[in-house]
């Protein structure tokens, strides 16, 4: 009989808690449908970006030797140096974690090296906690916390002409609801600089509890009754 009731228990509990997760992807933005697929110097008609500076939207294969998986973007374009900020703010609520997700590579036309800057600008001011970054470059200048209250968070990085593409990610918990703009760009200024592609940014919504619908809870009531039915058959038994 008490097997039941802790069957009937668990049912119960499965029933009024029941949680799940839930991403949303707010922007995802690889380049390819911009300009057409061609390569197109000092680029602004971005669709989900504003250019501040000059930026150059590369087309692989293209003259320059960068190598990416369709269009991708340049930042120190022709007479630049540049950057590219979303149009939008996108929108977190508390307790939801942000990804922001993207590839970067240097120039990959020399060795020298360029600085690459990431911006985080918050619409008001927010407090956001468990900050991280998953990049192994070296950061040269940035906040000096990233948890707390903040209205924007803004890093920079030294990156090799040669280095490879690699896919770096920023993740924060939102303890405030808020939204946010990303800026890539570079202060290089010899019209090779760091190069993007593939950008997403992600609201990873905090667990919400399921509400039974009426038909769930007449549902469970009945077969309550039922086990305490045979419970009680079986004891006069």
């Amino acid at each position: 009989m008490s097997a039941m009731y802790r069957l009937a228990g668990i049912a119960a509990v499965s029933l009024l808690s029941s949680s799940s997760l839930s991403a949303q992807e707010l922007l995802n933005d690889n380049f390819n449908a911009e300009g057409g697929g061609i390569t197109a110097l000092g680029y602004a008609s971005f669709a989900n970006w504003t250019v501040a500076g000059n930026v150059d939207l590369v087309k692989s294969p293209n003259g320059f030797t960068i190598v990416c998986g369709g269009s991708c973007v340049d930042l120190d374009g022709t007479t630049g140096p540049g950057s590219i900020t979303t149009q939008l703010a996108y929108e977190f609520f508390a307790g939801d974690v942000m990804r922001i997700q993207f590839d970067v590579s240097g120039n990959q036309r020399n060795s020298s090296f360029d600085q690459f800057l990431v911006g985080l600008g918050f619409s008001a001011p927010t407090t956001i906690s468990n900050f991280s970054s998953s990049t192994a470059v070296a950061q040269v200048s940035g906040p000096a916390s990233t948890n707390g209250e903040v209205s924007n968070l803004n890093f920079a990085y030294n990156i090799g002409g040669a280095q490879t593409f690699d896919t770096w990610t920023y993740d924060f918990t939102a303890v405030t609801n808020g939204a946010l703009k990303l800026t890539l760009g570079t202060s290089s200024s010899d019209n090779i600089g760091p190069v993007v592609d593939n950008v997403l940014i992600e609201r990873i919504a905090a667990p919400a509890i399921a509400v039974p619908e009426p038909a769930s809870f007449a549902l469970l009531g009945a077969g309550l009754l039922g086990l305490v039915g045979i419970a009680r058959r079986r004891s006069v038994a």
